[in-house]
């Protein structure tokens, strides 16, 4: 099936931004305060901590889905660094 050139154009535009996505991570893996920016966006984003959230006993969904909200941004930076980075950033070994 022959790709029609409307589309051509979308999947170019579309790979010409990834790449100027991966791009801007490497460079910033690479900077002196890279580690500390990226800190910064994990401890913010509660990454690391439950998404379940109680209020007087019993869960609050409002609270739960603000939580994977915030929790969901740092996922979409994840995918952009490499593992030693984050490993880094998580203080994993």
């Amino acid at each position: 099936m022959r790709k029609i050139p409307s589309t051509i154009k979308a999947e170019e535009k579309r790979k010409a931004k990834l790449k100027q996505q991966q791009n801007m991570f490497a460079a910033l893996e690479t900077s002196p305060v890279g580690v500390d920016i990226v800190k910064f966006i994990y401890t913010r984003s509660g990454y690391s901590i439950p998404i379940l959230a109680l209020k007087d006993g019993e869960v609050s969904l409002n609270a739960m889905v603000y939580n994977e909200g915030r929790r969901s941004m740092y996922l979409d930076l994840r995918k952009f660094l490499s593992k030693e980075f984050l490993c880094k950033v998580e203080n994993r070994e």
